[in-house]
């Protein structure tokens, strides 16, 4: 009886870490997901991000694939950026190539 409470605890505490990392996956590309605000040139935009596009303002969307923290876009040659999110409402993608750094905040629901 030891020996099943034991194997059924052990099999609990598995799906448990499982399940954790799984979640864990999941929420870091999924951070990218929702409406983000910001300002290029002085100019207020709002960027909308779903599963598989990226839409500026009433602009095309374009496709984009988030790896890591590595974003690229399907047009403009590749373009890739650093994303990183040091709050649950702050978004950071940085250039590679010309070190410039932007910032995002999510946008009110």
């Amino acid at each position: 009886m030891i020996r099943k409470l034991n194997a059924g605890i052990l099999a609990a505490v598995f799906c448990f870490f499982l399940q954790g990392c799984m979640t864990i996956g999941a929420g870091d590309s999924g951070r990218i997901l929702g409406q983000w605000q910001s300002n290029v040139g002085g100019l207020p935009i709002v960027v909308k991000y779903d599963e598989t596009s990226v839409r500026i303002g009433s602009n095309e969307a374009v496709a984009y694939k988030l790896e890591g923290d590595q974003l690229t876009f399907a047009n403009g040659g590749g373009q890739v950026r650093v994303v990183s999110f040091p709050s649950k409402n702050l978004m950071v993608q940085l250039d590679p190539l010309t070190g410039t750094r932007h910032e995002y905040t999510r946008a009110p629901k």
